[in-house]
């Protein structure tokens, strides 16, 4: 199947977290109008702590990200795991939440009303308690993300593309030396892999690579 029309779907950017965790998504959306039964639908990927505490807690937030976010903001909490994403950013804890307090053109938070199984990823239902507008610049969209920021697409996101990696992977075999993938993003080096190697793309050590 020809996937190039899925390029053309419009995203945002993200945080979603909740007690003590939270990841990097672009897939949100507004579903109800009314002030009083605001509803929104988040999703995620089952691979993610973040998906496994909403489904313990039944909250949520959602922040949205400014277009001046900083790329290890991004890299911190769509690349990597674990509880102490939060412990070098300022937040506050509303709701039972985590809620970054910069980066952020404003923050909701949510209470999970439903939740539809779709194969990879997890659909989130949730009512609206709490919404904050701190300010009005302009939001951080998937598509400056990727062609402006050159950002990286973590593998969990439904927007990751696999024919992208497979073909520089093939590519990079073709010169007959070593490739090693990026487990976390993708990314492809070519050459032997150093020790102390970062990957450029998501910033995670060598541990995360495999040899192809």
């Amino acid at each position: 199947m020809n996937d190039n029309l899925m390029n053309y779907f419009s995203y945002g950017m993200y945080l979603l977290s909740s007690k003590n965790c939270g990841c990097i998504i672009n897939t949100a959306c507004q579903i109800t109008s009314d002030v009083n039964n605001l509803i929104i639908t988040v999703s995620v990927n089952k691979n993610n702590y973040t998906n496994e505490i909403i489904k313990k807690t039944k909250k949520l937030a959602l922040s949205i990200l400014s277009q001046d976010t900083d790329l290890e903001l991004i890299k911190t909490f769509g690349f990597k795991s674990g509880t102490d994403k939060f412990n070098n950013y300022n937040y506050e804890t509303i709701d039972d939440c985590n809620v970054l307090t910069d980066n952020i053109i404003g923050y909701l938070t949510a209470d999970v009303i439903d939740t539809i199984d779709c194969d990879t990823h997890d659909i989130f239902i949730a009512k609206v308690n709490k919404q904050k507008l701190v300010n009005e610049e302009n939001p951080l969209t998937y598509k400056y993300y990727k062609e402006v920021l050159k950002g990286a697409v973590n593998k969990n996101a439904p927007t990751y593309n696999k024919l992208d990696t497979d073909k520089l992977e093939k590519k990079t075999t073709a010169s007959g030396q070593e490739v090693w993938i990026c487990t976390i993003c993708g990314y492809v080096h070519e050459g032997s892999l150093p020790e102390d190697f970062i990957c450029p793309r998501c910033g995670v050590e060598r541990k995360y690579f495999v040899k192809k």
